[in-house]
């Protein structure tokens, strides 16, 4: 539309069989509008809504349907303008990643605690880093029914230019609207303080009517902007991050359950998943003519304890095992780790790929979605002669019939999350009940010093055993004064070592195995020993998934390359093969320095008390009884290890 009145008329063309026929009556003066359309969290925040405006009496206008070469996020503005267009006075606009925390407050005391002068049109908040960037943030904001506001969504609707600063991958019109508040001086920019009074907008502080609850990475910076959700507060916003699994656990917090839907309709995917056991595969069926597959096996971490190892050369070097190649998935879509960037390019990609993947860093992958996940695996299952029948079942050849199908999901982090409500390891065992758990161990302090050599970006600091000896026992001592735990580092130790936490945790299995254990039975976990004999582990390894050996094991592992621990300062670091001697690993990107003789001592007096609890594991679990378990429990020297 070119026009004011162009643009009212193709509001009045495109509203005619939706928006008329649905909301026929105006019922208050009062309004809240909702765009949701395709989204998961279209089966929480509508109820949510509407519960609220039914107790006030407020009507809920909410488009659940696309219009066809219209954004979602543009899509607003023209549900907004229909809504004044209806006679409402006031509309507050609420976007689907928002939840009504405290029914008590009603939008007329917002708007007389926010103090309106007679020409202010729009009252909103700030955004996020809203000194620098999000000068608003639009999510939630208030609208007067007058000819400024009718005008206001026009122009942000037909705008063609923005100021580059404020534009973003997944940021539609929030850069729009703020460039043209800007430009017509109804802003100020930079902006000075959190509140500011222009001619037709009023900004009033976040937790009035737009507070965020986000995620450890972002809660930080909203707690020092104040603009944290807190007990007591109007509006929650979880505008990044985990958003489904953020607001059902707020709502539990809160006691408000009645907005929360049954567990099996939280999740984008069927649970348990669809088909049926498909020789020793997986859960396999058939949709479109497109083979899927959940495959049987799932090595699940431990990350820098021998995955690489254990999925290249062990899994992947067995003719009788099926792998795609690809390693490190981490299957955000189960875990629900997407952030915005992830997404833009998932959504990119999806639109040219199927499946979509990303794998900028081969082999490791990302699949972008369990239809694209269980794809991945279906053509995998295809290369080996599976069909579809004409029921729409996985038909394999008897040649395939006794092959595992194997992937690696990076997951082992997540164990103590909740996703949409319900327990990581819970999710998983509802997904595929059937399916088998591999897990590589390794000496925890071998582990923590691996991952500060591999992970560690430390901006320029010089690294190696002296500064690692520091560190640690800086980290190592706050975890212990802040009596923190692999279920909340994240929030208890400093920002600053939120990402090496995960390498301090990852290693105390007595804390990890119990609750996957609590959802798989012993038969279906396996441990990969990788303290032990490399043949030997892997003679094991094709024992529990059931296929033949026939000298696969000493095949595999001829170049298994013994990576020592060492444990004196002057001893240099050293791969060889034992074969040949050849110096050099192909599954390592570099050597480093052994650390300190103390620095050893400290780490496994930290790791004792864990080692400890190893003891009844054991006994409780059969399928734990293996020699480094046992040594740790013990506390016994930790032999050479291999692999």
């Amino acid at each position: 539309p070119e026009t004011l009145q162009e643009f009212t008329d193709l509001i009045q063309f495109l509203f005619q069989d939706t928006m008329e026929a649905t909301y026929t009556e105006r019922n208050s003066d009062y309004a809240i509008v909702s765009i949701c359309i395709g989204m998961d969290l279209c089966g929480v925040t509508p109820r949510n809504h509407q519960s609220y405006a039914d107790q006030h009496g407020y009507d809920y206008i909410l488009a659940s349907q696309p219009v066809k070469g219209v954004h979602p996020k543009m899509l607003k503005y023209l549900v907004l303008t229909w809504a004044m267009k209806k006679g409402y006075k006031w509309v507050l606009m609420m976007d689907a990643d928002a939840l009504f925390m405290n029914n008590e407050v009603t939008i007329q005391s917002v708007l007389r605690d926010s103090r309106i002068t007679n020409t202010t049109n729009l009252v909103a908040t700030r955004g996020g880093k809203w000194k620098n960037v999000h000068a608003i943030n639009n999510g939630i904001f208030l609208l007067r029914n007058s000819e400024w506001s009718i005008k206001h969504c026009f122009e942000i609707f037909t705008a063609r230019w923005s100021y580059t600063k404020f534009l973003g991958r997944t940021l539609i019109d929030q850069p729009l609207q703020l460039s043209i508040l800007i430009a017509q001086g109804e802003l100020q920019w930079p902006p000075q303080f959190e509140e500011e009074q222009g001619q037709h907008v009023t900004i009033v502080p976040k937790r009035r009517i737009n507070a965020f609850y986000r995620d450890t990475e972002y809660r930080r910076k909203d707690d020092q902007e104040g603009g944290s959700w807190q007990s007591g507060d109007w509006i929650a916003h979880f505008a990044s991050g985990r958003k489904y699994s953020l607001m059902i656990d707020l709502l539990v917090q809160e006691g408000l359950t009645s907005s929360i839907p049954p567990v099996e309709e939280r999740f984008p995917f069927q649970l348990p998943a669809p088909g049926s056991q498909v020789g020793k595969a997986g859960s396999c069926w058939c949709e479109n003519d497109e083979m899927h597959c959940v495959p049987s096996y799932h090595v699940i971490g431990v990350h820098k304890a021998g995955t690489k190892s254990l999925m290249k050369q062990y899994l992947g070097g067995h003719p009788g095992i099926m792998t795609t190649g690809f390693i490190e998935d981490r299957v955000r879509w189960l875990t629900e780790n997407v952030d915005n960037r992830l997404q833009a390019e998932c959504n990119a990609i999806s639109e040219t790929n199927h499946p979509a993947y990303l794998n900028d860093k081969q082999p490791a992958v990302h699949s972008c979605s369990f239809q694209d996940y269980s794809l991945m695996y279906g053509q995998e299952l295809a290369k080996h002669g599976a069909t579809c029948s004409s029921t729409s079942s996985v038909v394999l050849p008897e040649s395939a019939k006794g092959m595992p199908l194997v992937d690696e999901m990076v997951i082992w982090e997540n164990t103590f999350d909740r996703v949409r409500g319900v327990e990581f390891p819970q999710v998983l065992h509802k997904l595929q009940p059937s399916g088998n758990l591999i897990i590589s161990v390794r000496n925890p302090v071998d582990v923590l010093y691996s991952a500060y050599n591999h992970f560690g970006d430390f901006q320029g600091i010089q690294t190696g055993p002296e500064h690692f000896d520091v560190f640690i026992r800086n980290m190592t001592g706050l975890w212990t004064e802040g009596n923190c735990s692999p279920s909340n580092y994240r929030t208890c130790l400093p920002e600053e070592f939120s990402i090496a936490g995960s390498w301090l945790s990852r290693g105390m299995y007595s804390q990890y195995l119990p609750a996957w254990l609590e959802h798989f039975s012993c038969p279906q976990v396996h441990i990969f020993d990788v303290s032990m004999d490399a043949r030997t582990e892997v003679e094991r390894l094709y024992s529990f998934m059931g296929v033949s050996d026939d000298d696969v094991a000493a095949n595999v592992t001829n170049l298994t390359y013994n990576v020592l621990n060492f444990t004196s300062a002057e001893t240099e670091p050293t791969l060889f093969n034992e074969t040949d001697g050849r110096l050099g690993n192909a599954m390592n990107k570099a050597f480093y320095l052994p650390m300190l003789n103390e620095t050893r001592a400290h780490l496994e007096e930290f790791y004792s008390p864990y080692e400890s609890e190893l003891c009844s594991l054991i006994e409780t679990y059969p399928c734990l009884n293996i020699p480094l378990f046992q040594r740790q429990c013990q506390h016994e020297e930790a032999p050479t290890e291999l692999g």
